[in-house]
């Protein structure tokens, strides 16, 4: 599993001044948000609250005005989060929805279905014959099959869209949808109507949450459009820098003609590219296959331009979404080859930084585990990214050098290539290649 295979939430809460934000511990698993989880857990609570009050029809009917539910009445709903389906059927056992209310709604027996998204698509279930189905047909299936009086499916997602092309038309028809920022509103007025201290003040944290982590408005201003030609431009002056003008300097270095003698070569023929999402750099990688050839599938890598967005989870800037200036050599390797080469890598990088003539930005190791969030990769977590570079975020480089550059990229690209020719040797180059056969030939 080469780097360029591999794969990669707004602000973040620990430090708020929101009670419930403050306890936002939920960690992010393959197919899920950790706000998801955590929000659904929130409402969970609000609503078995609501339910106790006699004020759930009420909540109900004003966040999702076309509900089939009675809009007010006796309830004794009791819900969970992930309840887990039991089914004979194959294609339902075992399935969790986000959230599950059980119990009687003026003395009928009353099963509702929720499910919450914030930016995350709907998943979708494969069942053993090789059918395919999104969440909200699974969840449909389970509700039209369900005995009880009473059945809703709910869907709660930023824009209270329902996903009509994803799920089929019985299920559109079924399911009842709202806005996270409509919710809070109907929280806000069902609250503040007479409700007792508990439930009112559930809501009002809840909304507070919600606030927090930005889903109850959308806030378009004059900044945020010159924000939007600003970052344009940046992104293609990045691309002149990190492609033509760090080829310019990098296609005549001695380092560049001692790689292509080494069997090191631009890659696939070409002299730059992107690399990853928005990173424009000089790549070279192992020419001794076709194969290899392409960015996608080598182990090796080495390069020099502008990193901005990273190549998946294994190389990324020092402040991911802002560029920074990058010289580096780029390595995916199994677990157990780094721990064999980590004396070697490292004693890679003292002699990089001892041939610099800069004493900072200084060389660094970056080293990533893959962490198996991707199930595509189930190979993940035994992959270790390693990344030698010498880097200058923008941010830093605005200090150093003002708003107006010219000659000083030039530099520090023409520096770390001058480090990496006094550092590297026929040696190592055969090094990188062994590194590249051992990896590829373990994938």
């Amino acid at each position: 599993m080469s780097v360029g295979r591999l794969r990669h939430s707004g602000r973040h809460p620990f430090m708020s001044s929101c009670f419930l934000a403050a306890l936002f511990k939920y960690r992010e698993s393959p197919d899920r948000s950790p706000r998801e989880d955590y929000l659904s857990a929130v409402l969970c609570e609000l609503l078995n609250q609501a339910s106790r009050e006699l004020c759930l029809l009420e909540l109900i009917g004003a966040a999702f005005p076309n509900s089939s539910l009675p809009k007010s009445g006796e309830t004794a709903i009791q819900w969970s989060v992930q309840y887990m389906i039991a089914s004979r059927d194959a294609r339902l056992a075992g399935k969790r929805p986000d959230l599950v209310g059980r119990g009687t709604i003026d003395g009928k027996r009353a099963l509702l279905l929720i499910e919450n998204k914030i930016d995350a698509g709907l998943q979708q279930h494969r069942a053993d014959n090789g059918d395919v189905s999104s969440q909200l047909d699974t969840y449909f299936e389970y509700l039209r099959g369900a005995s009880a009086d009473l059945k809703q499916i709910f869907y709660i997602s930023r824009w209270g869209i329902t996903p009509v092309s994803e799920i089929g038309g019985d299920t559109a028809a079924a399911v009842r949808s709202t806005s996270w920022r409509r919710l809070a509103q109907a929280i806000g007025s069902v609250t503040s109507a007479g409700s007792t201290p508990v439930t009112a003040y559930l809501g009002e944290r809840l909304r507070e949450l919600l606030e927090e982590f930005g889903m109850t408005e959308i806030r378009i201003t004059p900044s945020s459009i010159t924000a939007y030609h600003a970052w344009n431009e940046l992104r293609a002056w990045c691309e002149k820098l990190g492609t033509e003008w760090a080829w310019s300097i990098w296609r005549n270095h001695p380092v560049a003609l001692r790689q292509s003698r080494a069997s090191f070569d631009f890659t696939h023929g070409k002299r730059y590219g992107p690399w990853g999402t928005d990173n424009y750099v000089c790549l070279m990688t192992p020419q001794e296959d076709e194969l290899a050839q392409h960015a996608h599938n080598s182990y090796v890598f080495l390069y020099a331009g502008v990193l901005l967005a990273g190549v998946e989870e294994y190389v990324e800037p020092q402040h991911p979404g802002l560029p920074s200036l990058a010289t580096g050599i780029a390595l995916c390797l199994r677990r157990d080859q780094w721990l064999e080469q980590r004396r070697y890598l490292e004693q890679l990088l003292g002699r990089l930084s001892s041939a610099s003539r800069s004493a900072a930005p200084g060389w660094k190791l970056d080293v990533r585990n893959g962490d198996g969030n991707d199930p595509r990769w189930e190979k993940t977590r035994d992959w270790v990214g390693i990344n030698l570079l010498r880097e200058l975020p923008f941010l830093d480089a605005l200090q150093l050098w003002g708003a107006t550059w010219t000659e000083e990229p030039t530099q520090f690209l023409t520096e770390s290539l001058d480090a990496m020719e006094s550092a590297l040797t026929d040696e190592d180059f055969a090094n990188l290649h062994a590194l590249h056969r051992a990896a590829a030939s373990s994938d």
